[in-house]
């Protein structure tokens, strides 16, 4: 699998950047997506992330980690996207994104919980990335900073992942796996059909010599009714049905030096 793992370990380093990178200015017309309105987009990407797969033997140690966070799967974002290899992105005027953390206060407590980050700048910084990236380019449906969050929390609460995988027997270990098709039938039997063909992300490491799929990211494509849809096929996919998955319990975090 060395060619499906070096292709994962590439586009895994590109998703960092892209999270850890702030915009700076509007990418309105990025010739890599190519959009030329905040309403050129298909369907939204439910992205949600189970932090001890993200970090676990990465460079990154989450070393701040709340306890809310625990036991939890957390929002990565919720990103309008065109088809399965594009969407829009920074939206915005030049005159700068507008983005008011006050336009938001009375959801803060809640986004905390829900929506923390343990990248340097904070939980306020990452959703300001999230808004100016992807929020802004789906104005049409949610005109608002507030609009675009309370339903992003909405939605996370609608299809809830730990119920969902739970019920289906999915739960954190650090030595049963489970394999690709167990996580989608979960997914389906939770959400409905809509949900037979989600997006799963995973990176790889070598752990005491043993090579583990870790799944650290699971998105579920969203139509603009806000319903469960079949996300569209990518050309190439970041997990692999050759080999077991894990979903490793927080409790691993404490092994990272």
């Amino acid at each position: 699998h060395y060619f499906i793992q070096s292709n994962l370990r590439m586009l895994e380093f590109l998703h960092l950047l892209l999270l850890l990178s702030t915009p700076l200015q509007s990418n309105k017309y990025s010739a890599e997506y190519n959009t030329k309105s905040s309403t050129e987009y298909n369907f939204f990407n439910l992205v949600r992330q189970w932090t001890p797969n993200a970090c676990y033997l990465s460079s990154h140690a989450c070393t701040h980690l709340i306890p809310a966070m625990e036991n939890s799967w957390t929002i990565h974002g919720l990103w309008p996207s065109i088809d399965a290899e594009r969407w829009p992105s920074n939206c915005f005027s030049s005159s700068g994104c507008p983005f008011n953390s006050s336009s938001i206060d009375d959801l803060v407590d809640e986004m905390h919980a829900e929506w923390p980050t343990d990248y340097s700048g904070g939980d306020t910084k990452f959703w300001y990335h999230e808004y100016c990236k992807h929020g802004t380019c789906c104005t049409d449906l949610l005109p608002t900073q507030h609009d675009f969050f309370s339903k992003v929390l909405e939605l996370h609460h609608t299809y809830n992942l730990e119920e969902v995988l739970g019920n289906a027997g999915i739960v954190p270990h650090d030595h049963i796996t489970y394999t690709i098709g167990q996580v989608v039938d979960a997914l389906e039997t939770g959400y409905g059909s809509g949900a037979s063909q989600p997006e799963l992300w995973c990176r790889f490491v070598k752990d005491k010599g043993v090579s583990k799929q870790l799944l650290f990211q699971i998105s579920l494509c969203i139509s603009k009714e806000f319903e469960v849809m079949e996300c569209p096929k990518k050309k190439q996919e970041m997990c692999t049905d050759k080999q077991p998955v894990y979903l490793l319990p927080f409790g691993v975090l404490n092994l990272v030096v």
